[in-house]
C-alpha cells in the first residue's frame, strides 16, 4: 500500500501492482481501467490498459 487520499469525507487507499490489497475492485489511477480481484491472495497486476502499476480501492 503506498498512502491514503483523502476525498470529501470517503478515504481511498492506494495500492501498486505487486500488492496484495484483498478482494475488490481496484481503479487504474492512470487511465481509470476497473479490476476487479476475487481472492485476498490475489496480487494486483499492471494495469491490462496502459501498463500503469497505481491503483486505488473503488
Amino acid at each position: 500500500m503506498l498512502n491514503s487520499t483523502f476525498k470529501g469525507k470517503e478515504t481511498r487507499l492506494m495500492f501498486k501492482s505487486g500488492d496484495k490489497p484483498g478482494a475488490g475492485r481496484y481503479k487504474c489511477q492512470t487511465c481509470g481501467d476497473i479490476i476487479y480481484l476475487f481472492k485476498n491472495s490475489d496480487i494486483l497486476p499492471s494495469c491490462p490498459e496502459c501498463k500503469a502499476a497505481c491503483w486505488v480501492n473503488c
